[in-house]
């Protein structure tokens, strides 16, 4: 909703998925039963075969054309990464998709892949946003700014993913919540961190780094690690 105010339904909406491991085929499965388009890549084919084997309904997405998966190359410089600008690198997917840009990318792979050959292909697609699911995807931190300067609302992946540390927790402590309960409270504190963001004109990730660390210093324990210099990594 806050991407796409006028329109927040998945339905319809063009998704990238860069890895279909544990969380992006999660990710794909979810996305595909809610009517999102997805395009999605690995480099990996046994990664691409498990997916199927886990999810093989999603086959009847591919023959829809609503889903579309490709392995990614090795070259001179390394793995490609079409994944980005995917109508760039597979014009026939415009007609055959019936779509003509990229509404969210969602990185799931490894970290750092946010960088600055991979940014400018990722605007250039007409990508709104990027949700990264873990591993910190940011190559350094001033990705989070050269996306912000290009109007990419870009979350934090310990944000958009924290469902599961949430979840873990209420393990622990033996209590739970349905899946539409935590994805509320995701929701909530996503919306919470775009809005303090839009009123103190920064990025999100500025926002919700010093958001988190004030959590993380209310706790009692936490005044003690911070007492032998422990910096927790994001």
């Amino acid at each position: 909703a806050q991407i796409f105010p006028d329109d927040p339904a998945l339905a319809g909406k063009v998704i990238t998925v860069e890895g279909v491991g544990g969380v992006g085929g999660h990710g794909i499965n979810l996305l595909t039963q809610e009517g999102a388009i997805v395009i999605a890549s690995d480099v990996k084919q046994r990664q691409v075969d498990v997916l199927f084997e886990r999810f093989p309904h999603l086959r009847s997405f591919v023959d829809q054309n609503k889903l579309h998966i490709f392995l990614e190359e090795k070259d001179e410089r390394g793995v490609t990464q079409r994944i980005f600008d995917p109508l760039v690198a597979f014009p026939e997917l415009a007609q055959k998709m019936g779509i003509t840009r990229i509404d969210v990318c969602a990185p799931c792979g490894p970290g750092g892949i946010l960088n600055d050959e991979t940014i400018p292909m990722i605007h250039r697609s007409g990508t709104k946003a990027v949700v990264p699911s873990a591993n910190n995807a940011l190559k350094d931190e001033r990705h989070a700014q050269m996306l912000h300067d290009l109007g990419i609302l870009y979350i934090p992946d310990y944000q958009a993913n924290n469902g599961g540390v949430i979840a873990v927790n209420l393990h622990l402590l033996d209590r739970t919540m349905t899946n539409t309960e935590l994805g509320q409270k995701v929701f909530g504190d996503v919306t919470r961190i775009i809005q303090l963001a839009k009123e103190n004109r920064t990025t999100l990730l500025a926002v919700a780094n010093r958001e988190s660390r004030k959590f993380f210093e209310s706790l009692p324990t936490a005044r003690l690690l911070l007492l032998v210099n422990y910096r927790p990594e994001y």
